[in-house]
């Protein structure tokens, strides 16, 4: 069975004025997330964009919004079965988030998505199937 060690996302969108007019919005969103934000909560390295970091017993968490895009990272310290990803607290708490994030950048058009998952095992075992996220 796959373990899953690190993911990481990018949404790419057009533009979100949205994003721009309800900064706060955006910011609220991040502060009240079920993630302490140990690693900071902010501004990010282009202007406009919040970037948040999450450093825990078992976890590290990396979001970064911006008005045309969100990525970011998730790093378990100890390895996740992939077929099981989706039931893990920190990635529903995760998907919740971006969800209600690109609701308020009221984002239509993806002009680029994709997940890289990091996982390891052995060639031996089967792929896991996909699995579909709301």
């Amino acid at each position: 069975m796959a373990q899953l060690i690190k993911l990481f996302w990018r949404l790419d969108y057009p533009p979100s004025y949205a994003f721009l007019d309800h900064r706060g919005a955006v910011l609220k969103l991040l502060a009240t997330a079920p993630f302490k934000w140990t690693g900071g909560l902010g501004d990010g390295q282009l202007l406009g964009s919040f970037v948040g970091q999450s450093n825990t017993d078992d976890f590290r968490l990396l979001v970064n919004v911006e008005q045309s895009s969100l990525n970011g990272s998730i790093v378990w310290l100890a390895p996740r079965q992939l077929e099981k990803v989706g039931s893990y607290e920190e990635f529903r708490d995760l998907n919740d988030l971006i969800a209600a994030l690109l609701k308020v950048c009221e984002v239509k058009v993806m002009i680029r998505a994709g997940v890289r998952p990091i996982a390891c095992g052995s060639h031996s075992q089967s792929c896991p199937t996909p699995i579909t996220f709301h």
